[in-house]
C-alpha cells in the first residue's frame, strides 16, 4: 500500500500537511512518481557525493604528482 504523499510546497504554510495532487500539479514528476522538489533534493544529495569523489580524486592526483616531482628532483 502506497503512503499518502505530502506536498512539500503547500505544507510549509503552517496549516498542517497538504496532500499531493500528483498528476494534477505542475510540479509533479510523473517519470519519477514524485514531486519535482523531492526529485531535486535527491539529485542535490547525489551531487554532493559526486563532488566528494571528485575532491578525493584530485587530492590523490596531487599527492601522486608531488611524489613524482620529488622523485625527479632527487635524481
Amino acid at each position: 500500500m502506497e503512503k499518502n504523499k505530502i506536498c512539500p510546497l503547500f505544507s510549509i504554510g503552517g496549516r498542517g500537511y497538504v496532500s499531493c495532487l500528483q498528476g494534477n500539479c505542475g510540479f509533479y514528476n510523473g517519470a519519477d512518481g514524485q514531486c519535482a522538489f523531492v526529485s531535486l533534493a535527491d539529485n542535490v544529495n547525489d551531487l554532493q557525493g559526486y563532488t566528494d569523489d571528485v575532491r578525493d580524486s584530485i587530492d590523490d592526483f596531487r599527492k601522486s604528482f608531488e611524489i613524482f616531482g620529488q622523485s625527479i628532483m632527487s635524481k
